[in-house]
């Protein structure tokens, strides 16, 4: 079982306020949400977390053991977070930039730094949460996100191509879409182009939109008078793909591309970065079974 930041938070505010409302409140989430994600963890770990009373929650042995490691696991995440702006040691002069959109982040980085660690233990890899934008605009070298453009001085490779999912709430009625509020979440223009098609094939043309950023903000406020347009890898790298109603479309999928400028691209740890990324997409490609994700030139169209 794998518990993402996400949970821990969750779980920690409501054992700390003992009460699943104050806690949603805090959070800014519905009550019925949180209470979904509680009793799913839950179920996660196989025994209960809290005694539930009238008048509230209150942490059971096994939960007041879960809450001393969240607590200590989210001072481990927050040293980890700190690591990208600590000053280079005066031995660590080589340092690659790489750029990574956050669903390819949650998904593939953690594996992409242990292997290259390995490989290249003597240079320092800085990972750069990024937008769908050109590496001339970012002023990076090498990039895992969506191509938008193409241009002579980068080589892209696709990783995987991805099914685009219109998502609402699992009680909600999709004959009823076309009165709900569309939640816009995408900003690149490709995203956006791709978004009209889906909302023409299900014959949706909305009134009443609501933006937000970062994307996986639309996965919190999605309910039953909302819907979202989201890649697939978004939701697999938020562990949600369970919690909604889904419809993928029928055509329309997305790629993520690994790019890198030709002049880095003969470097040998350019070299060596390349083919670390490309072993872990493979591999998560060949272990996931959502029937949404395909490799790069199969026939094959997402279900």
């Amino acid at each position: 079982m794998a518990l993402d930041s996400t949970q821990l938070r969750y779980f920690l505010e409501v054992g700390t306020l003992g009460s699943i409302k104050a806690a949603a409140q805090t959070l800014h989430i519905t009550q019925s949400a949180l209470s979904r994600r509680m009793v799913k963890l839950e179920t996660d770990i196989g025994k209960p977390l809290f005694i539930r009373s009238h008048v509230g929650v209150e942490l059971s042995q096994v939960g007041r053991e879960l809450m001393q490691r969240a607590i200590e696991l989210t001072s481990l995440l927050e040293q980890i977070g700190q690591i990208g702006q600590m000053p280079l040691p005066p031995d660590q002069s080589r340092t690659l930039h790489l750029g990574m959109v956050s669903s390819a982040s949650s998904l593939l980085l953690e594996k992409v730094v242990v292997r290259f660690a390995k490989v290249c233990p003597d240079v320092f890899l800085r990972i750069e949460g990024l937008t769908d934008q050109p590496l001339s605009v970012l002023g990076l070298e090498i990039k895992v996100g969506r191509s938008e453009t193409s241009d002579s001085a980068v080589n892209c490779t696709t990783l995987w191509k991805e099914a685009l999912l219109l998502v609402t709430s699992r009680t909600a009625k999709v004959r009823e879409l076309r009165r709900m509020t569309f939640i816009e979440a995408a900003k690149s223009p490709q995203i956006r182009r791709v978004e009209k098609r889906i909302l023409a094939e299900h014959g949706l043309d909305p009134n009443r939109r609501i933006e937000v950023w970062p994307a996986s903000e639309a996965i919190r406020i999605v309910d039953d008078n909302a819907y979202t347009i989201l890649p697939y890898s978004l939701l697999a790298a938020h562990n949600r793909l369970n919690d909604f109603k889904i419809i993928p479309a029928r055509t329309e999928r997305l790629s993520l591309d690994l790019c890198v400028l030709k002049s880095a691209a003969k470097r040998p740890e350019y070299r060596a970065l390349m083919a670390v990324i490309k072993d872990v997409a493979n591999e998560f490609l060949r272990h996931d079974r959502s029937g949404y994700l395909i490799a790069p030139g199969s026939r094959r169209t997402p279900a």
